[in-house]
């Protein structure tokens, strides 16, 4: 009983740090407690601190390494992501097939009275080729689909990964990558525009259009 005790114990002060010295870890945490109450999340939601306190101190070390404010940083990821290594933004639509598939499709209306070696089992009968044409007819040109165009904790825009060259996969699989992804576009921003735009230039992050920039900006306030 005393060592079950003495590991409740320890559980529930291990990631009790100091908010002095844990800024970024704590800024968090709170970010999610504001959430919470802002209904962006479930009040039954349960931050994983051990995971949080890494992501935290990777934050801390690409801010330094870019020289960009690390408690801005943190409240833009949670604005995009929630700290989401595997968020991806995505809509759903439709496609037109190709030519080929259209034809695939086609040919696949016959393929079930052929034999292996694509003879025809038994002579086709008049009700047969009318089961034919009706399935040929009956081929659709197009397909949903799922578009997917920011990627990762940072919501990077797939023209801003091919800009930069980053590797969509690793956005949304390596951790340390998508911070630090996010982080160098926030500080070639920061180098573009700070002196003309010293109070908001970050929030171009999220858009160049000055209405989305003033609504953007409001929404990450609640996390800084």
């Amino acid at each position: 009983m005393r060592h079950v005790l003495i590991f409740l114990i320890l559980s529930s002060t291990l990631y009790a740090v100091d908010c002095k010295r844990n800024k970024i870890y704590c800024q968090i945490l709170n970010n999610f407690k504001t959430a919470k109450k802002l209904k962006l999340v479930s009040k039954t939601y349960k931050v994983n601190k051990k995971k949080m306190f890494k992501i935290s101190n990777i934050i801390y070390k690409i801010a330094k390494r870019y020289k960009i404010d690390a408690r801005l940083y943190t409240a833009i990821l949670m604005q995009e992501s929630k700290y989401d290594l595997g968020a991806k933004n995505c809509t759903s639509g439709i496609t037109e097939l190709s030519h080929e598939e259209i034809a695939e499709k086609k040919s696949k209306c016959i393929e079930k009275f052929k034999t292996v070696d694509g003879m025809f089992l038994n002579p086709l009968q008049d009700g047969d080729f009318v089961l034919i044409d009706r399935c040929v007819n009956g081929v659709k040109r197009f397909k949903k689909v799922k578009i997917c165009f920011d990627f990762g904790m940072s919501q990077i825009n797939y023209t801003t990964a091919n800009r930069y060259d980053f590797d969509i996969e690793q956005l949304t699989t390596d951790l340390e990558y998508s911070i630090e992804s996010g982080a160098i576009v926030l500080r070639d921003f920061q180098r573009g525009y700070k002196k003309r735009e010293p109070i908001d230039w970050w929030t171009r992050y999220n858009s160049p259009t000055r209405s989305n920039r003033r609504i953007y900006e409001e929404h990450v306030k609640r996390w800084m």
